[in-house]
């Protein structure tokens, strides 16, 4: 799979996808997140990865889809 530009588009929201993000020290980081209200979940234990700036994504193999409803 190719990695798409958040620019282009976002994926489907609660579909897993690994991110390629910006950390405040300008260094890249791969996460683990999903989409949901037009924002990012990003799923780490590291609070300060949170505020990564995602600027890349693609869906990850298994492609889980998180259950947004509860």
């Amino acid at each position: 799979m190719l990695w798409t530009s958040v620019r282009d588009r976002l994926p489907e929201e609660g579909v897993e996808c690994l991110l390629s993000c910006m950390q405040a020290d300008s260094s890249f980081v791969e996460l683990i997140g999903y989409c949901q209200d037009g924002g990012w979940v990003i799923e780490t234990d590291h609070p300060e990865q949170r505020q990564a700036h995602v600027r890349h994504w693609m869906p990850l193999a298994s492609a889980r889809k998180i259950n947004l409803s509860n």
